[in-house]
């Protein structure tokens, strides 16, 4: 009985499958690492394939590297710190912060750092923290004075903990 080799289409199907395979083509044309990612969509796994062509003593292989990237990609999605800067501007305060606690995945903090506002942007974030008993999850960081934008972000970035920050402006929704 002969033994057949797996093809990439026997093994993640004819779409993808064709995807990886001109892939390889265009590895082998231009000689250089071609990286490629892919959802199984099936399972929902993410890969990513680097494909090489490489010579070892005269001979001609394909190195093909795959990898999974399913759990990387998943962290990635999940917002373990989120970042607010506030500076006068409070027209879609409220909205962007109850989006950021709407958020399905819980596991995050968000800091939000006024930088000596001179609206209503602290009492609305306040309020907000205080009327959802969000209190382990919001936080909300006061500079003495006004220092700009970027301090804003430097003093998030300072107290954030976890993996990953996200900044979100204050004009951002």
């Amino acid at each position: 009985t002969a033994l057949v080799a797996p093809t990439h289409r026997s093994i993640f199907g004819d779409e993808l499958g064709s995807r990886v395979e001109k892939a390889t083509a265009r590895a082998v044309e231009t000689d250089d690492v071609v990286t490629l990612e892919l959802t199984h969509m099936a399972s929902d796994r993410r890969f990513e394939f680097a494909i090489e062509h490489i010579v070892l003593d005269g001979v001609y292989y394909l190195l093909v590297t795959i990898s999974e990237r399913t759990e990387e990609y998943r962290r990635e999605q999940r917002l373990r710190a989120l970042l607010r800067e506030l500076n006068h501007r409070t027209k879609n305060l409220l909205a962007i912060v109850q989006s950021i606690a709407a958020q399905t995945y819980r596991n995050f903090k968000c800091l939000v750092v006024d930088d000596c506002s001179s609206d209503r942007s602290v009492e609305v974030i306040e309020q907000f923290i205080a009327e959802r008993q969000l209190g382990e999850r919001f936080f909300l960081i006061r500079h003495e004075t006004n220092q700009g934008q970027m301090a804003g972000f430097k003093t998030g970035c300072e107290l954030a903990e976890g993996e990953f920050v996200v900044y979100v402006d204050a004009d951002d929704l």
